[in-house]
């Protein structure tokens, strides 16, 4: 009967749609997944180039989530800890005690120097919180600096510029 084919049209109809849109739907979840790939992978070139620059800096990097758990430490921050020597701390409560108590106690203050022992040279510590979009916090990134280092990069500024002035009052006596 007419009906019939009718009903017949309307479901091969409806089946057909439903194969194109899941076809649609595949062809889109391939290209969303092979993205997701490919920035994956940008993700982790990305990651270990950090990773190699942050290792390769003279000052101490440290950062801590809020757990205390240390998620980064480089080579430079073991040396001014006086733990390079020792396996990687995982927590800051592996790190030394004075160091410890002065991140802890010194919460408002975010600059400020402590010296780990009498062997260890004075370091400058700058505590920078790190907070999430929400303004949430996300622990602290922890910045070391070798006092000795700076005072050195200092008096060479200090030096060159009196170098440079001299030089400027020389030009000066000569071509007044």
């Amino acid at each position: 009967s007419q009906a019939a084919y009718t009903q017949a049209g309307i479901l091969g109809l409806c089946i057909f749609v439903t194969a194109l849109s899941a076809s649609w739907m595949k062809n889109r979840m391939q290209s969303m997944h092979r993205l997701a790939y490919e920035r994956g992978l940008k993700l982790s070139q990305a990651s270990q180039l950090n990773a190699l620059v942050v290792s390769h800096m003279d000052e101490g990097v440290l950062v801590l989530n809020s757990n205390e758990d240390i998620q980064l430490i480089n080579t430079s921050a073991l040396k001014l800890l006086n733990m390079l020597r020792e396996s990687k701390p995982k927590t800051l409560a592996d790190l030394p005690d004075n160091f410890q108590i002065a991140v802890k106690k010194e919460p408002l203050q975010k600059d400020f120097t402590i010296q780990i022992d009498e062997h260890s040279p004075e370091i400058r510590i700058n505590i920078v919180s790190l907070k999430s979009a929400l303004d949430q916090p996300l622990g602290n990134l922890i910045l070391l600096y070798d006092i000795r280092k700076e005072s050195q990069k200092a008096q060479q500024m200090k030096l060159a510029l009196i170098g440079s002035l001299a030089a400027n009052i020389a030009h000066e006596i000569r071509n007044p």
